[in-house]
């Protein structure tokens, strides 16, 4: 906004209205008067009207003309900061550490004038970088101070620690956007070790940027000025490409020139003021301008020079690169048949020729680059992009069969060492953990499963992982020399086991061809080895085994003989365990062994029962038929035979009593027939005294309700009745 100042602005009423002339130009814009003597009005756009000029100011208010008094007023172009710049110190490389140090700003409009009012808005930060653990950047914010010198140049200043520094400078346009000014971000530098003054206008760093930058903007000039006047003849391409090429390092530069040029003509204009002559480097400086602006002239005129020659040149490579693409694709179609795909190769054969191939390809790929360089200084990069995908597939694939060739290496020395371990010292589950390992990577390698290679060794590798397993088998302890012989026989060759025998030599068997068989072979081991070691363990616990012994009624010379609880029990699971090696189907060698100890033990158990029966019944009948005289009254003849009974019963007492060992009395001859007559003996005995006392149960019924030991002592004491009046309570 702009304000006018003058005399009688509140007396007349009316809207105000400030008029902007330049000649015939006219702009206007409605003010507002704040008091008498002060009128506040925005300033118009006068871009498409007076535009950038000295004009007159008057007032008009109400229904009054305009003021015949003016006032002097210009307008200038708006501040561009495309045009702008910064320069000085504070924007240079190895500064003087915690010293202040500056830098200006000045502002242009879009012609590239440097403005002469100031009032400019901007966004500026400083900020300090460093570096935390984790490889990640820090940036602290430092402080700063713009001074605004009113005649369109800013000049900020700040301290800053050793390390590195970003500064942004952004200029807010009449849209309220950030636009950063030419060269922005600048990233600074600073040492504890600076030379003198390194952080003042007229200091070291400061000139040496002058010097360093009219030297490189020189170097520029003269390596483009040579590079671009390279005569050229037909079908020169590289050449061509460096001449195209300075003509493209010109455009790409031009922007960058131009500021490196503002940057020193202000530096030096400042450092004049200072009062530091500045003629020599103003000289170089308008020279070096003035060649540059030739050289551009000159890059114009042989662009289009060499335009034709281009356009010849551009449309020929395209045939090249088509045809090397072609040439290409033939080579991979070939590829297929080298030898690195085809297992009967071996490793020497294929790796050489993965070699052979390899340096083939480095060489398309060499000629590749040069026609990738050529089509992208063509600008038609896209035209090699078949040809790039083609190499990388051809480049994959080497690199896939090299790796898978690598691991038949690799396999190839394990099995190796596999194989001359002795058989006693083989571990097999580190044989098997280490093929798996092997298998694994064989699966993991990125080649066509269906090529004859990879075929070839996973064939191998599988034979391992079939054979490995049943190397465990075959280790167990159970094997036997009959097993190996069943073995040799199934394989067809013959070789003797020991734990000095390779493990080649069980290679050479071809296990892996007889799977199953060699599997049935080592269960057939351990299941005969159970049999073995249950008919030992049978064996052994059944010779400690004896009869139990106890006297008869006190009576040493008669030994009621009994067999432990717990030995019954291990009886009967003796007996289950026999009867499940008579359903295995590998019982043939231990059938003998198998059969004695059925019959041995259901021997003992038939015997051993028949025994506790016999032994009850005699026992029960003896207190009776020996020292009872009723009974012998009544029953004359049952008590002759049970005399004889008695004294077979006791016979066979005796010899148990001799024997002891219950395995052995129960498997002698006849044992058990002599037990079974006895038995039958006994039971005819019995039942005539339960006939007897039956009859007695009928002529005086109380009796039912008394057992045979109470009834029998009653008919025993008949005559004594003091005896027989307690059993009749």
């Amino acid at each position: 906004k702009v304000t006018i100042r003058g005399v009688g602005f509140s007396s007349t009423n009316g809207m105000v209205v400030v008029e902007w002339s330049a000649g015939k130009l006219v702009a206007t814009a409605q003010g507002e008067v704040i008091d008498d003597e002060t009128i506040v009005v925005p300033t118009p756009s006068v871009v498409a009207t007076i535009g950038p000029k000295a004009c007159i100011v008057r007032v008009q208010i109400g229904v009054r003309d305009l003021t015949t008094t003016t006032a002097a007023y210009s307008f200038f172009l708006n501040t561009i900061a495309e045009k702008s710049l910064c320069y000085g110190p504070g924007v240079q490389l190895e500064q003087q550490a915690n010293q202040m140090t500056k830098f200006m700003i000045q502002t242009r409009d879009e012609n590239g004038n440097n403005r002469k009012s100031g009032r400019e808005d901007f966004v500026i930060t400083v900020q300090q970088k460093s570096a935390l653990g984790d490889g990640k950047m820090l940036f602290e914010d430092l402080a700063f101070e713009l001074h605004d010198k009113n005649n369109g140049q800013y000049e900020v200043t700040y301290v800053a620690d050793e390390g590195d520094v970003v500064i942004n400078v952004k200029l807010m346009d009449p849209n309220g956007k950030q636009k950063p000014v030419r060269g922005s971000p600048f990233k600074p530098t600073f040492t504890t070790t600076a030379r003198n003054k390194a952080n003042e206008y007229t200091g070291p760093i400061v000139t040496a940027f002058i010097g360093g930058t009219l030297k490189s903007l020189d170097e520029f000039y003269q390596s483009t000025n040579v590079g671009h006047a390279i005569k050229l003849k037909d079908g020169d391409v590289v050449n061509l490409i460096k001449v195209m090429n300075h003509i493209k390092d010109m455009y790409n530069e031009e922007d960058t020139l131009i500021l490196r040029q503002d940057e020193i003509f202000e530096t030096i204009a400042y450092m004049e003021k200072e009062g530091i002559p500045g003629e020599k480097q103003m000289k170089s400086l308008k020279k070096i301008g003035a060649n540059l602006r030739q050289l551009k002239d000159d890059i114009v005129a042989k662009e289009k020079e060499i335009q034709p020659m281009q356009e010849r040149e551009s449309n020929l490579y395209r045939k090249v690169i088509a045809d090397y693409e072609n040439d290409l694709k033939t080579y991979q179609g070939g590829l297929r048949k080298e030898g690195y795909f085809f297992y009967k190769s071996g490793i020497e054969l294929a790796t050489k020729r993965v070699g052979d191939v390899t340096k083939d390809l480095d060489t398309y790929q060499s000629r590749m680059d040069e026609l990738l360089h050529i089509a992208t200084n063509f600008l038609y990069p896209d035209e090699v992009g078949n040809s790039k995908k083609v190499m990388q597939a051809m480049r994959e694939d080497v690199l896939n069969m090299k790796s898978l060739w690598e691991w038949e290496s690799k396999r190839i020395t394990s099995t190796e060492l596999f194989q001359v371990v002795r058989w006693g010292e083989v571990v097999p589950m580190d044989m098997e953990d280490e093929i798996k390992a092997l298998f694994k990577r064989l699966k993991e390698c990125k080649v066509d499963r269906k090529c004859d290679a990879y075929i070839g060794m996973q064939d191998i590798i599988k034979k391992w992982t079939v054979f490995c397993p049943l190397v465990g088998e075959l280790k167990d302890p159970s094997m036997r020399q009959r097993h190996w012989t069943q073995l040799m026989d199934v394989c067809g060759k013959s070789i003797e086991v020991n734990a000095s025998v390779l493990l080649r030599d069980m290679w050479n068997l071809e296990l892996h061809k007889f799977s199953e068989a060699v599997e049935d072979t080592a269960d057939q081991a351990k299941q005969e080895k159970k049999m073995e070691d249950t008919i030992k363990k049978i064996t052994g616990e059944w010779a400690t085994v004896d009869f139990e012994f106890e006297p008869h009624k006190g009576n040493d010379e008669v030994q009621i003989m009994s067999v432990a609880g717990d030995k019954v029990e291990m009886l009967e699971e003796h007996q289950v365990q026999v009867q499940n090696m008579f359903a295995s189907r590998f019982l043939t060698t231990f059938e003998t062994q198998v059969l004695f100890w059925q019959k041995t033990l259901s021997n003992v158990s038939e015997v051993s029962q028949l025994l506790a029966e016999v032994q009850r019944s005699w026992a029960f009948l003896e207190n009776l038929f020996i020292h009872s005289d009723e009974v012998k009254k009544e029953l004359p003849e049952d008590s002759d035979k049970f005399v004889g009974i008695d004294a077979d019963v006791k016979e066979i007492l005796k010899n148990g009593f001799e024997v002891i060992s219950a395995k052995d009395f129960c498997n002698q001859p006849n044992i058990f027939q002599k037990l079974e007559k006895a038995q039958s003996q006994l039971t005819m005995c019995e039942k005539a005294l339960n006939e007897f006392m039956d009859g007695k149960r009928r002529s005086f019924p109380r009796f039912y309700f008394m057992s045979s030991a109470d009834l029998l002592d009653v008919l025993s004491n008949g005559n004594s009745p003091q005896l027989v009046v307690p059993q009749f309570p």
